[in-house]
């Protein structure tokens, strides 16, 4: 009897010894909580690539600066790249690799804003539109040099047919398989040109 309320003696204090250790160690540990994580905002109209991305009010402008920053932040928790509503012009390829990845197994995840759509296009806003023949509803513009011989074309969001022929115009020098240019042009990067379907 005496040597069995000896050993709960002995268990107590190890227990309490333990918890009071614990109680020492346990604060200094770091735990990959929600406290380490971060979200990332970025917004293509009133954001700066300047800014740091931690706030909606200092929010980055580019996707580009946000995957340096996001893979920067990753280190320490996971990071949510939160896009704001409105169109991020893509001016050249994005890609992901390694080095825009989460480090140490955190994530990085992008989405849109709560009830916001965010557009990455790599399209060219095409400006000063003209009528050219208004019985068969035909409209004009200049095209920068670099996208003459695009195969998509859009006016509000919905896909449009190009401007095009069946029957091979007999004054137009060949540019393409696909396409002539006017005699009327004289270099490669025109603006006048047909496309054959």
């Amino acid at each position: 009897m005496k040597s069995t309320k000896h050993m709960w003696k002995r268990c107590l204090s190890v227990l309490l010894v333990l918890c009071m250790v614990g109680a020492f160690i346990l604060p200094n540990v770091k735990v990959n909580a929600a406290d380490t994580d971060a979200d990332l905002w970025v917004d293509p109209v009133n954001g700066s690539d300047a800014n740091d991305g931690l706030t909606e009010a200092t929010a980055l402008k580019s996707i580009q600066a946000a995957k340096t920053k996001a893979a920067e932040l990753s280190a320490d928790g996971d990071v949510v790249v939160i896009l704001k509503g409105g169109t991020y012009d893509a001016t050249e390829t994005i890609t992901f690799g390694e080095a825009e990845s989460g480090k140490n197994g955190h994530t990085i995840t992008y989405r849109s804003a709560s009830g916001q759509t965010a557009i990455i296009s790599g399209g060219t806003r095409l400006e000063g539109w003209t009528l050219h023949d208004a019985n068969n509803n035909i409209y004009v513009t200049d095209i920068p040099a670099g996208t003459e011989l695009t195969r998509q074309f859009y006016v509000n969001g919905e896909p449009q047919r190009m401007a095009s022929t069946e029957v091979s115009p007999t004054d137009w020098a060949m540019l393409s398989t696909s396409g002539y240019v006017s005699p009327t042009v004289s270099d490669q990067n025109t603006n006048e040109y047909l496309i054959l379907d």
